[in-house]
């Protein structure tokens, strides 16, 4: 299921003209708009999306995985990468991942999250970039995750708490394993039809990682992070965090993720994976 990134433009004009709230968005588009009483003064650009506030759901779409592989085996196809501008403007603040169970069949949920970036706001550079590519995280090893579910939500595009209520949770180190409730480091996981086989090279490091479907291939023996859910309850969310860095206003993020699993019971793409800044 691809997700369309074209709005006509007589479509932006009615939604522009009768909005009420402080910004919009469109289903299985994953596209935001300002609305009128939030628009910026002419000829300045919206700097991006709140995602202080509120975790927003950022995911591109499921994949079928014993659809792809024709077999039991670990997803072994490339990455999707998605991203969010934000309009964080408090100076010094983290990154949020947040994740929900949604799989009808919770073991179904193993969801790889194999790195993350923050950019400028003109897409030209890499800020920060965190690829969670070895057992012990990569560059990303300073990221810490709650080892509790933080709350259940079964609201579609509704996460169970507010970034801020996130930011007071505990947190703890991320090691490599498959541990219920936490996120771990993995390379496979043990359950068939989710998860993926590995993570992505670590030249991400230092190269910008391109937005889309299928965008990044994986790298054979690297690891990703994930949340493994046997035995959990649908709808449970769990939050891992980055650490304490410099967020320009109008910085953008990206996340390379695989929705994968069962495709008679499926992930739901627009209400698993979460981001914020806080």
């Amino acid at each position: 299921m691809s997700r369309s990134r074209l709005v006509g433009t007589s479509l932006f004009s009615r939604i522009i003209d009768s909005a009420q709230t402080s910004a919009i968005y469109l289903p299985d588009t994953h596209f935001y708009f300002q609305s009128r009483n939030k628009l910026p003064a002419p000829g300045i650009p919206p700097t991006g999306v709140d995602i202080t506030t509120q975790f927003v759901e950022i995911s591109n779409r499921f994949i079928a995985s014993d659809t792809y592989m024709g077999s039991t085996a670990d997803y072994d196809g490339p990455y999707d990468v998605a991203e969010i501008q934000t309009d964080f403007s408090s100076g010094t603040g983290r990154v949020y991942i947040g994740f929900k169970i949604t799989s009808a069949t919770t073991f179904y949920s193993d969801l790889p999250v194999a790195g993350v970036q923050v950019l400028t706001s003109n897409k030209s550079a890499i800020l920060y970039s965190w690829i969670f590519h070895s057992n012990t995280g990569g560059s990303g090893s300073a990221w810490t995750t709650t080892q509790t579910a933080v709350g259940t939500e079964s609201s579609v595009g509704v996460f169970a708490v507010t970034p801020a209520v996130a930011s007071g949770a505990t947190y703890f180190g991320i090691t490599a394993g498959a541990n219920v409730n936490r996120f771990n480091w993995a390379t496979s996981t043990g359950s068939s039809y989710t998860g993926a086989a590995d993570g992505i090279s670590s030249t991400y490091e230092s190269t910008i990682m391109p937005v889309g479907n299928s965008a990044i291939s994986q790298s054979s023996g690297t690891y990703y992070a994930y949340v493994e859910t046997s035995g959990s309850t649908r709808y449970q969310c769990h939050v891992m965090k980055g650490p304490s860095v410099s967020i320009p206003e109008g910085s953008w993020i990206r996340i390379a993720h695989a929705v994968t699993g069962l495709a008679a019971t499926p992930q739901d793409p627009d209400d698993c994976l979460y981001v914020a800044v806080y």
